[in-house]
Formats: C-alpha cells, sequence, structure tokens
C-alpha cells in the first residue's frame, strides 16, 4: 500500500435506489419533484457548504447505530459522520459487491433486473491522513472477522480524521475513512455509471458499465471471494 500526501483521487460507488422508486410509482416529472422533495424533508439537513449531494450526503446521518448495524471505525456509541472511498475504482467494486450480495443472496427469489450505480471519484487531501500499516494491530483493525477493534482504534485516537487502512474485499486493495468533509473536494471528478445483477445460482454480482469504455470492462465477483 502506498500512501500519498498529495491531492488524489479516491473512488465511491452509491446506488440511487430511491429516485429509481420514486420514477416508477409518479406519472409526472412534476409528480416525481414532489415526491423526492416530500421524502428528503423528513431526512437530516445536509452540512453546511457548497459540496456536491454525492460527497455530502454520508455526512447526514450521526446517530447512535446498534453494534451490528454499526460499521468499521465508526462505534456505535457515537456513529459518526464519515466518507468511505476506495484509492482504486476495482477495491470500490469489491467493496460494494460484498455489502450488495450480504443483502441480497439469503433472501428465497431474487430479481436478475439490472440494478443502477453510479461510481464516482472526488479529489481528496489531508496531510494528517494516518496509514494504518503502520499500527501493530492493523491487520486487525482491517480484517473480516468483525469491527470492534476499528472502534478500539477510533477511540483511542479521538483527533484522527482520516484513515488508509487496506482492504478486506480487494486484493491489494486500499481504503479511505474520512468524518471530514474539507479535506474532499466540492465536486465529483468524474462519474460512471453502472448496473449490478445478481448471478444467485453463481453466487455472485456481475457489474458492468453502461457505457462502452475499455477502462471499465464487467466484472464478475463472487462471494466467496469478499466474504
Amino acid at each position: 500500500m502506498s500512501i500519498t500526501r498529495k491531492v488524489v483521487d479516491v473512488w465511491r460507488m452509491v446506488g440511487l435506489e430511491a429516485e429509481s422508486q420514486s420514477r416508477v410509482v409518479t406519472d409526472t416529472q412534476r409528480e416525481y419533484e414532489f415526491l423526492e422533495r416530500y421524502i428528503d424533508s423528513g431526512k437530516p439537513a445536509y452540512p453546511a457548504g457548497e459540496h456536491h449531494y454525492l460527497i455530502k450526503t454520508p455526512f447526514r446521518y450521526d446517530t447512535p447505530t446498534p453494534p451490528q448495524h454499526s460499521a468499521r471505525f465508526k462505534p456505535p456509541e457515537g456513529n459518526p459522520k464519515a466518507f468511505y472511498a476506495s484509492m482504486e475504482p476495482t477495491t470500490t467494486f469489491y467493496e460494494v459487491a460484498y455489502h450488495w450480495l450480504y443483502e441480497r443472496l439469503h433472501l428465497p427469489s431474487s430479481t436478475q433486473t439490472p440494478e443502477p450505480r453510479t461510481l464516482f471519484s472526488v479529489s481528496f487531501t489531508d496531510p494528517q491522513a494516518f496509514d494504518l500499516k503502520k499500527d501493530p494491530n492493523w491487520e486487525a483493525i482491517s480484517g473480516k472477522a468483525g469491527y470492534q477493534a476499528s472502534w478500539e482504534f477510533v477511540r483511542a485516537h479521538p483527533d484522527t480524521d482520516s484513515i488508509w487502512y487496506p482492504s478486506c474485499r480487494a486484493p491489494d486493495g486500499t481504503n479511505l475513512f474520512t468524518r471530514n468533509i474539507k479535506t474532499l473536494g466540492r465536486d465529483p471528478n468524474e462519474q460512471v455509471q453502472f448496473s449490478l445483477v445478481l448471478r444467485k445460482k453463481e453466487k455472485a454480482c456481475y457489474l458492468f458499465s453502461t457505457i462502452q469504455d475499455l477502462r471499465w470492462p464487467s466484472l464478475l465477483i463472487r462471494w466467496d471471494e469478499v466474504a
């Protein structure tokens, strides 16, 4: 893992399920916009500033979370607003595939309808970002065996805003955790539309770009690769 202190692009993939459902249940653009405003009115306010909604959305939610629903570096007693991303797009794909498959493989029935996702990059810079591999306990903190070690790390380092850490899903991948929106650029640098399809018999996620571009080949990620 090579960590730089310069400005780098990091990658994140997000779903637009709510928007898709709003399109389905409305007949006109006016109805759709009304429904979207109504849904959004019940959510926490965005943080102050001019960041694009793809970047500032993760910073809306900071309520305490039960341990079974907490995340790495986000202990249940004080679940901080935070932005997760990856240094490499492929690492993002593996991380997304794990959570996406985890939510679907147990279902008795499933659809093979492609589900839309947006991959985007954004500039990141934080000279004080901590390289987790410098911690002697880094394998436990970034591993698959649960998040407890990462919670203990955050409790012991309350002033650390950003952390580079090895991905436990993607080979040789690197992830980013930051709870400071000021470390991120205001707008995405690039956006690419993808679709995810469940291959139930193969226990796999088939991921492909909706545009023809050699930079974005299709990818089949099996559950046993990421679990």
